[in-house]
């Protein structure tokens, strides 16, 4: 009987049981039937899972403890004694004569499994942030151990001060730090935030292709290298960070500043293209501003049909007959 998990499940399938490769894999050694509780149906595993609650209450509870030898000799005394000594409230069956039963229907077990541990290693969950999570704090990992997918490495310490995290599946190490014993802290090597799944050469053709792949972008990003060799992957993964969500032009500005200059410098370069950004958005701001202020108001379609008609005109004649007296100025 086994209670929905990932580890275990992969989909219920309308009952046609999806299991993952690794535990399918484990089912065909072991030659047994499976009892999948039912999503959210604690009554179908409840009976299981009180017995936690149970040997709490009744065997650790206020029980004193000396160690880990002197508890195990009590907790088995108490299982002869109480456990699975005395009869069932609800079944109203005593568990130790009802396992009698049961184990003459149990099958021996075909094969022995062996599970290797390094020196009593535990699994530990990749996040998204390349960080694991170990006793309250947070051990970072290098960039790309992350790689979309849930993927597990191994956790333990050695000589009780050093945690080593290694691959599962190779044994290889893949870090190590010193442990922390406060807690909700952050331990990071500044390496791990390094994209070393390129070489150098490859990197600048990729941070390059970023700057518009241009001649001088090439060459800007190889005097950098020659004058910073040792952070050429900081000045790189700076650089590229930056100029995400950055128009082209502003991005050649500012490069070709930093090259009149000679500052050859990621530093010196993303602050040369905060500045260029901000002018863009400057320019941008007032040129709205001033598109909402003009009170000018276009000339549409009607407007231009009435430019084109034409006043009644009258003889000069008129009016000084009118200046004279001749003519009533209403007619």
């Amino acid at each position: 009987m086994y209670d929905q998990d990932h580890v275990v499940l992969v989909s219920e399938n309308h009952g046609d049981l999806i299991y993952t490769y690794e535990f399918a894999a484990y089912r065909q050694q072991r030659d047994f039937k499976i009892h999948m509780c039912r999503k959210s149906d604690p009554e179908s595993k409840g009976r299981i899972e009180n017995v936690v609650g149970f040997v709490k209450k009744n065997f650790a509870k206020h029980r004193i403890y000396y160690n880990l030898d002197k508890l195990n000799e009590q907790v088995l005394d108490w299982l002869k004694r109480t456990g699975n000594g005395k009869m069932h409230n609800i079944t109203k069956k005593i568990p130790a004569e009802v396992f009698l039963e049961e184990k003459k229907h149990l099958r021996p077990v075909p094969t022995t499994i062996s599970i290797k541990l390094a020196n009593g290693s535990i699994s530990r969950l990749v996040r998204k942030d390349n960080t694991i999570s170990f006793k309250g704090n947070r051990y970072s990992v290098p960039l790309g151990t992350y790689d979309g997918t849930e993927k597990y490495v191994k956790v333990y310490v050695e000589d009780k001060d050093m945690l080593v995290i290694g691959d599962i599946e190779t044994d290889l190490e893949i870090t190590r730090h010193h442990l922390c014993h406060a807690k909700g802290k952050l331990i990071k090597n500044n390496n791990h935030g390094r994209d070393r799944s390129k070489g150098i050469p490859e990197y600048i053709k990729t941070v390059a292709e970023l700057l518009g792949n241009t001649k001088e972008a090439r060459d800007f990003l190889e005097r950098i290298y020659e004058l910073k060799p040792r952070y050429i992957r900081d000045q790189l993964q700076l650089i590229s960070s930056e100029v995400k969500d950055v128009n082209n032009k502003t991005i050649a500005i500012a490069l070709n500043y930093c090259r009149k200059y000679k500052l050859y410098s990621a530093t010196d370069f993303t602050d040369a293209l905060t500045y260029f950004v901000a002018q863009d958005i400057s320019v941008i701001q007032i040129a709205a501003a001033g598109e909402q202020e003009s009170d000018i108001k276009m000339l549409d379609e009607k407007d231009v049909l009435n430019l084109k008609i034409k006043p009644q005109t009258r003889d000069v004649k008129v009016y000084q007959q009118i200046a004279s007296g001749e003519m009533p100025c209403n007619n």
